[in-house]
């Protein structure tokens, strides 16, 4: 056997790599060579190459598709693929076990050349998974897994009843004539790179704003990721791998799917969809969608990925896991990563570790102190108002609201507020809205020049709930409840928050409104005090977590 390490992939001839794949009885879409020069040329900056060649015979038997990624000055040892892929390993024929040996022999031949190995994402039915405890114990090399995952899948039988089934079922067939009453539906699957790529940036903006609602930040926030799919894209569609499925209403979409079609498996990978949409429940259409292609295609499973998503589980009919695993040089350094993993996993010590980051960095050692004291002392001082009676209210004259436009919110029209410092709050943000529109609250906005530049939420129920203070109001008659106004910085001081004011007091001018804010927010107060009278003064105290709450009238 020769072995040969390639530093690129000027040298590496398509045809003997793609041999091994597909006689290679657990590989997949993301041991391709197309998979993998796409994933480095997108993410090559600051690593090398380490791609690893056993030839025998003049056949190639097994490849390593590997790279060292250099952080804070360590040297660790990759798959080409990851972070990107579901599904990563050595390339090589299984029945050949010989051929990894070899690879891992090179490996740690050249182990100067790297600190640790880190291998993501094995199939749990890989031989690999035996094969690398089997040479740690002949060699020095110490084995540790780190992690396990499980990956849904649904193994479709020769009728594909079962997709039948699920087509078939009574809520999805009313959701999607729910969603055609709203619009001529259109379903269109793409293989052409040229007519996918007309969809692409919509795509990219429908997941972000998708993970935005779940205070997640999306992976197309990256350049090198939005670069890599365009990549790959173009590569892997040549070989009709790509299929690409676009949902229209009215010509507009609302929602995608990129996946792929290898080795009779169809890869879902990844979906996106209009949140405007949320209510009619776009997603479990797409499904639907893809199923029925299925049921017309040369299909025999259809593989979810990894990840533990809750229509994964309802839909799959199997579950497979992936493995990852650390190789360590020397045994003390495999005890001190085996007993960070158990820290890490500790439920205490994992609470411990969240409190000394919850007090954040600071400058002197009075400020950790003031931390330190806030996390056991803690008091919280709310009013609550009550809106006055409406022939008392004085109104802003027309004039002065030319300039504004006051209407109802979307959910669209938040992603476009133009109020966060980062992205993590932007998130955190729009997770929350996100949770007031699926509880039925309205969002009122204050456009200047059609842009957002004030909001109010207003909730409707038969009590007040302050959670500032944990306080519930109960045997409140149908009423308004004013909360998490936010004016966008520069648009303070025009008088924005209050004609936000003064039209929910016109809007519900038949109900009861109540509005609450902290005592320390006097900009607020002065604006709430020209429509709204003082009923109550709220606080919660807090000791070494045990809360006493005190209710006194204005």
């Amino acid at each position: 056997m020769n072995t040969v390490l390639f530093k690129n992939f000027d040298k590496i001839k398509k045809e003997s790599w793609d041999k091994l794949v597909y006689s290679s009885s657990h590989n997949t879409i993301f041991q391709t060579l197309e998979w993998n020069r796409a994933w480095w040329e997108s993410y090559s900056s600051s690593n090398e190459l380490f791609i690893i060649f056993i030839v025998s015979n003049e056949e190639l038997e097994a490849i390593a598709p590997l790279y060292i990624h250099i952080y804070n000055k360590k040297r660790v040892l990759k798959f080409i693929g990851t972070g990107r892929s579901d599904y990563l390993d050595f390339i090589y024929i299984q029945d050949k076990p010989e051929s990894l040996f070899a690879l891992l022999k090179f490996i740690d031949i050249k182990k100067h050349m790297w600190d640790e190995t880190a291998f993501d994402n094995i199939l749990s039915e890989s031989r690999t998974n035996g094969l690398l405890k089997d040479y740690s114990k002949i060699t020095n090399l110490k084995l540790s897994l780190y992690s396990s995952k499980p990956c849904p899948i649904l193994e479709i039988d020769d009728d594909k009843n079962i997709l039948h089934q699920i087509t078939n079922k009574k809520h999805l067939v009313t959701l999607e004539k729910q969603i055609e009453k709203k619009g001529k539906l259109e379903i269109i699957h793409l293989y052409d790179k040229d007519r996918i790529l007309d969809y692409l940036n919509i795509f990219f903006e429908q997941h972000i704003n998708r993970q935005s609602t779940a205070n997640i930040s999306s992976l197309f926030l990256d350049e090198n990721t939005r670069n890599f799919y365009k990549r790959f894209l173009v590569s892997l569609s040549e070989n009709k791998n790509i299929i690409f499925t676009v949902i229209n209403c009215n010509k507009t979409p609302i929602a995608f799917h990129l996946g792929f079609v290898f080795n009779k498996t169809f890869y879902f990978y990844k979906p996106s969809f209009n949140i405007s949409w949320f209510r009619f429940s776009p997603g479990q259409l797409l499904l639907k969608k893809l199923f029925e292609y299925i049921i017309q295609s040369d299909i025999n499973v259809l593989d979810f990925g990894s990840g533990e998503d809750q229509y994964k589980n309802r839909f799959s009919n199997k579950e497979q896991t992936i493995n990852s695993y650390k190789i360590h040089k020397t045994f003390i350094s495999a005890q001190f990563f085996n007993l960070a993993s158990s820290l890490n996993k500790n439920k205490l010590a994992q609470k411990i570790i969240d409190q000394f980051k919850n007090i954040g960095p600071t400058k002197t050692l009075t400020n950790v102190f003031k931390r330190i004291f806030s996390c056991i002392f803690n008091i919280k001082e709310i009013f609550l108002y009550k809106v006055k009676d409406r022939s008392k209210i004085e109104y802003t004259p027309r004039s002065v609201r030319e300039t504004i436009t006051i209407r109802e919110v979307g959910i669209s029209d938040l992603f476009n507020l133009d109020h966060f410092e980062s992205n993590e709050k932007r998130n955190s943000y729009i997770h929350k809205s996100f949770q007031r529109y699926k509880d039925d609250q309205r969002c009122l906005g204050a456009f200047k020049h059609d842009k957002l530049s004030a909001i109010a939420w207003i909730k409707t129920n038969n009590s007040i709930t302050i959670s500032e203070t944990d306080t519930i109001i109960n045997n409140i008659a149908y009423c308004h409840t004013v909360n998490n106004c936010l004016t966008v910085p520069k648009y303070r001081n025009m008088g924005l928050y209050k004609l936000l004011l003064e039209e929910i007091t016109k809007t519900y001018e038949s109900n009861e409104i109540y509005i609450y804010c902290e005592t320390k927010n006097i900009a607020s107060i002065k604006g709430i005090e020209q429509f709204f009278n003082l009923l109550y003064r709220l606080y919660r105290l807090r000791i070494f977590g045990i809360s006493f709450k005190i209710k006194l009238n204005a």
